[in-house]
């Protein structure tokens, strides 16, 4: 017998502990194992590659990222829906389609180990392509989420990225252990936005960080400069301002030798935060002031609203609160133009402050139940929090608006 506590703690052993203990209890112990080997015998052989590779899969998939993983070099993928359908009527795959959105599908757990051991004993080869057509798969979609998570559609992929959070982790935890490792740092780039937006803002610079010091990405790329602008800004909004900053001194200097002025704009404005958080107003300016000046000519709306909004708070820590009205209200109007809700309701709230610092609590209390109304619409958990607490008393409010405790919009995440 095996105590309940160390049994639990082997559950993911549970194939290996169903075949061994007592002799005479053995065939009851084994009617797990004996029924998942009946049902697998009875599939062909394409549903059971099918099968094989849909248990790389950590949580739901859609039909998409079946017929992405599945495929194979005898198993093309416009076929995959016909095997994933057959896998569903033999009961090995579930299928949830109740909700309004795309049908999800998935593996109990103790079918998705079987299909992992089938999966393995194909080969190294064979379960490494599987793996890596997941991570692609994953990565194709962070890529494709980027831009819209700053744009009017931001708070459906968030949502969906939400959906898929343990698929994304399960590809970058693949990244982790691969010989190059720039997919898995373009990944956890892309979903930049999505850590802060959704309370992820530890876990999403701890990967980038890992990815960052392996060998294959310590290159000067701009694909190294970009990961090293998100977990500057991650990093400097938790303080850890001096590692902060050498990542950002790193990321400027592959930026400015590329000429990439969009990416050099952002970095200026982490920068300036950097600063601005540790109360040092006089080093911020000049930069924040020099983003603006590179910016102009683009079309990067999103970059001037931050570097706006930081010149706002550097306006209200030297005490000229209608300079910082002025500034974000004009940061407002760019994140309006953007399309970024979730960057309209933190500039919302910023403006509040100033204005409750001003007197004007009418005002004031108008833009925060406006910021929280948008941030309860993309359910941005510290954005909920933070807008709560601003309207649970005019006096938090004021006091938020000081350097230490301001929830600036300069986010790049």
């Amino acid at each position: 017998m095996m105590p309940a506590a160390e049994l639990e703690a082997r559950l993911d052993q549970r194939f290996a502990i169903l075949t061994t203990g007592s002799r005479a209890a053995l065939p009851r112990q084994q009617t797990l194992r004996a029924t998942v080997d009946w049902s697998w015998e009875l599939l062909t052989r394409a549903e059971q590659e099918a099968l094989a590779a849909l248990s790389v899969f950590a949580g739901g998939f859609g039909l998409a990222a079946a017929e992405a993983v599945a495929a194979g070099p005898d198993l093309p993928a416009r076929v995959v829906m016909g095997h994933l359908a057959a896998l569903v009527d033999k009961s090995l795959v579930e299928f949830d389609g109740i909700d309004a959105g795309p049908g999800r599908y998935r593996l109990l757990e103790t079918v998705r180990q079987y299909a992992a051991s089938r999966l393995d004993a194909l080969g190294p080869a064979a379960a490494e392509a599987a793996r890596a057509r997941h991570r692609d798969y994953y990565l194709g979609l962070a890529e494709t989420a980027a831009p819209q998570l700053i744009g009017p559609d931001q708070a459906a992929w968030l949502d969906r990225l939400d959906a898929e959070l343990t698929n994304l982790r399960a590809a970058i935890a693949f990244s982790l252990i691969q010989p190059d490792a720039e997919p898995g740092l373009r990944m956890v780039t892309s979903l930049s936005h999505f850590w802060r937006a959704r309370g992820h803002a530890g876990e999403g610079a701890d990967v980038v960080r890992a990815l960052l010091d392996t060998a294959t990405t310590k290159e000067p790329t701009l694909v190294r400069a970009r990961a090293l602008a998100v977990v500057s800004n991650l990093l400097q909004q938790t303080g850890s301002y001096a590692t902060a900053d050498g990542y950002c001194e790193e990321a400027l200097a592959i930026a400015r030798a590329a000429d990439d002025n969009h990416l050099v704009g952002e970095l200026l404005c982490v920068r300036a935060w950097i600063f601005l958080r540790q109360g040092q107003r006089d080093a911020a300016l000049p930069l924040i002031e020099s983003g603006l000046a590179l910016t102009r000519p683009l079309a990067a709306p999103y970059v001037r609203a931050c570097l706006f909004a930081a010149r706002a708070h550097a306006a209200y820590a030297g005490g000229d609160e209608a300079a910082a009205a002025g500034d974000a209200a004009e940061a407002l109007t760019l994140f309006r133009q953007a399309g970024d809700k979730q960057h309209v309701a933190t500039m919302l709230g910023n403006l509040g402050n100033y204005e409750m610092s001003a007197g004007n609590t009418d005002a004031a209390r108008r833009h925060q139940t406006e910021s929280l109304e948008i941030m309860r619409s993309l359910n941005h958990r510290d954005g909920i929090a933070y807008q709560t607490f601003n309207l649970a008393s005019p006096n938090i409010s004021a006091a938020l608006a000081a350097p230490r405790g301001h929830c600036s919009p300069n986010r790049l995440s």
